[in-house]
């Protein structure tokens, strides 16, 4: 007799997790894992693209790249305020289209115009 019983609970139990089964409550764990699929991919994206800028750094690399120190002078109340003298020139160097930075990594203009030390 506890047999019967036993088996008529086990059936249920298994029909209930088959009904349960089948509820919307499991529709949020498909959503979890395309949320996780979604991260994952925004991860190795990033990971790639961290991969891609360590790499401009180290084309890029200011410290290895042959640079001239110079005192800058303003030329602002008398002229533009567009422009900056510095105090070397092609005697040192100096060509025109240099990129001239103001400290690492920051761009302040480029060479216009060169004379022999200005």
């Amino acid at each position: 007799m506890i047999k019967k019983y036993s088996l008529v609970f086990l059936i249920l139990i298994v029909l209930f997790l088959i009904w349960f089964y089948k509820r919307p409550i499991f529709i949020g764990l498909d959503n979890f894992k395309n949320l996780n699929q979604s991260l994952v991919e925004l991860r190795l994206e990033n990971q790639g693209l961290r991969l891609e800028i360590a790499e401009l750094k180290n084309k890029l690399n200011v410290q290895s790249q042959p640079y001239l120190t110079a005192g800058v002078y303003s030329r602002y109340p008398f002229n533009d305020n567009q422009s900056l003298i510095i105090d070397v020139g092609s005697q040192a160097g100096v060509q025109v289209d240099w990129p001239v930075l103001a400290a690492e990594n920051h761009l302040l203009g480029k060479i216009i115009k060169v004379k022999a030390d200005t």
